[in-house]
This record gives structure tokens, sequence and C-alpha cells, in this order.
């Protein structure tokens, strides 16, 4: 089990943790466990915003930052790249959005982030099968499918939060993977 999925699910890894220095072991473990119940609150009410319903529970987090001058050289280098790696929607968002290469570099960044989540990196997820789009209010949303949705649903992620910014230098996106569960 990575330590994202570990801290996610049970809060810090066992082999990390040094309570040589605590009086008490015991209240200092329920302390930090508390991590692994993240509950989510505020925002838009009820019924409202891109899942529907609030989240209940992180089941994993995921980041990826973008070199975003390297991102344009390669894709200059290799121009077959923007179709290996980017969705139609996705190209027809960057192109239209004002900083295409930023676009894309938050775009490279959120599939990085979501297959980290997913605990296996790219390889088994597919550069298709996770999607960064605009939503209604121009939020960012994530779909996820191909290979990435059974791995998903393995691992009782039932949608995903995500936040993406970047710069002319660096882009950057984390995913939160909230639980299926209620």
């Amino acid at each position: 089990m990575s330590p994202i999925h570990w801290l996610a699910s049970n809060g810090p890894m066992p082999e990390r943790l040094n309570f040589a220095d605590v009086a008490d072991p015991t209240e200092a473990q329920a302390g930090l466990h508390l991590a692994a119940d993240v509950r989510f609150s505020g925002g838009l009410p009820d019924g409202e915003g891109p899942s529907a319903a609030r989240p209940s529970n992180a089941v994993a987090v995921g980041i990826d930052s973008v070199d975003v001058p390297r991102l344009d050289a390669v894709l200059k280098r290799t121009p077959a790249m923007r179709e290996r790696c980017f969705t139609s929607t996705e190209l027809v968002d960057a192109a239209t959005g004002g900083d295409e290469i930023g676009h894309l570099g938050i775009c490279f960044a959120a599939k990085e982030a979501v297959a980290k989540a997913l605990g296996c990196g790219i390889g088994p997820v597919g550069f298709h099968d996770v999607e960064l789009v605009r939503g209604p209010t121009g939020a960012p949303e994530l779909r996820v499918g191909g290979a990435a949705a059974p791995l998903a649903d393995a691992a009782g992620i039932g949608g995903w939060l995500v936040s993406a910014t970047h710069t002319a230098t660096v882009a950057q996106t984390i995913v939160i993977a909230v639980s299926a569960a209620g």
C-alpha cells in the first residue's frame, strides 16, 4: 500500500510513527488517526455543484506539477503528443481558453494526480482515461473512465474533487478521491 493510500485510509503509516517522547501513545495515535476521517462541508448547497451531493470522506489524494516551458518544448518537438496525451475536449478547451500550454499543463497534471491517487501511476491508466473539463461554472471537473474506472470502483471512489492552477512556468493539479459510501 502506498503512503498516500495509507494516510488517506488509516492515518500515518505505523513504521513512520515515533511515540518515544509522548506520555500517552494511545492518545497521540488517536489524534493522528483523525486524519483518515476527512469530512467536507460548506461550499455549494446540497444538490448543486459538480457532484450534486456533498462528499463525505476522502479516500485518496494525488498531486502533480508540470514544467510549462518543458511541456511546450515537447509538444513543439513531437506534435503527435497532443493527440496521444490529451482528449479532443481538452485540446479544444486549451485552444479557446487563452493560455493553451498552461491549460494543457493542468490537464496533464490532472492525469498524473489521478493515477497517483489510484496508486498505480500512468501505465495502467491511459492518458485518455482521465479528462479535465470545464464544468458549467467554469470550474474544473474530472471525467474518469477507461482503465481508471474499475480501479476507482475497486478503491471505493465515488467522485473526485479537483483544483488546478498555472503560471507561465508551472502547472499544478491536486485531486481528492471521494468515497462512494455516504
